[in-house]
């Protein structure tokens, strides 16, 4: 997923963000402790920001401020607590501290480096009976990879190996008008014919590969045939939800 800015800011909220935990943790005054929780977090609400996720980051910022403000009342009654109380306290608790720190940061490791293998993927199988369409499909264009594209593909080719339930594959091209993308720019015809090329040599165990005219438009839906689509797909009453939600040209060709 690319972030909507660039990978400076990135980098610079995420740096903000691991120096404000270090801080949490290390500070020996909890005000400060707390003002670092707060910038910590506000920097994790800007990442979710950057990676289109503005509804995780207001979730961030709303539930979080009253945690944080709960936070501060027992702030305010810790600060009351004789200092040399708090000190006994802490000297005889930072081994526990310490171990603690060991597990979590060891489990992290782990975690980061053999994560595929402590929690393997396992593709949903599909569902045979008389109401599955057995149709499969990849919106693509918007804020995905090549590479994103590819895996895609990969796993729809095993899980047809497995289970045989898919009539045909259609790449569905996105189109980013009226939506919350709206700044990023449509697919080409070359990207459009070069999916569905790539899908139909990667995806030799589908019996059909379709090229959807009303995402396509119909002159490039005809050239898709000759690219790897050998059917057309898009035979609908009425397209209330292509013109509500990406095109409204859409319109024009499924009302005649």
């Amino acid at each position: 997923m690319a972030p909507v800015a660039t990978p400076f800011f990135f980098y610079l909220f995420a740096a903000i963000m691991l120096i404000g935990g270090i801080l949490v943790i290390t500070r020996k005054n909890p005000v400060h402790s707390a003002l670092a929780l707060i910038v910590t977090l506000l920097a994790q609400a800007s990442i979710y920001l950057m990676l289109y996720a503005p509804f995780v980051a207001g979730v961030q910022i709303i539930l979080y401020a009253g945690g944080i403000m709960v936070l501060f009342l027992f702030v305010i009654m810790l600060v009351s607590i004789d200092r040399t109380m708090k000190e006994r306290q802490f000297n005889s608790q930072w081994v526990v501290g310490m171990i603690a720190a060991t597990v979590l940061g060891g489990l992290f490791i782990a975690v980061y480096t053999k994560g595929t293998s402590i929690f393997p993927e396992h593709a949903l199988s599909v569902v045979e009976n008389d109401n599955t369409q057995q149709v499969a499909t990849m919106l693509y264009g918007h804020i995905e990879t090549l590479e994103e594209r590819v895996d895609h593909l990969i796993r729809l080719r095993e899980l047809q190996d497995e289970t045989q339930g898919f009539q045909c594959f259609i790449p569905l091209a996105f189109h980013p008008e009226n939506t919350f993308y709206a700044s990023l720019p449509p697919t080409t015809g070359l990207d459009d014919l070069r999916t569905i090329a790539v899908s139909r040599l990667m995806l030799d165990n589908f019996p059909h590969i379709k090229a959807y005219w009303v995402t396509l438009t119909p002159d490039l839906a005809q050239v898709a045939l000759r690219f790897g689509a050998d059917d057309l797909y898009g035979t609908i009453a009425t397209a209330g939800a292509l013109t509500a939600t990406t095109f409204p040209s859409a319109s024009r060709y499924c009302t005649r």
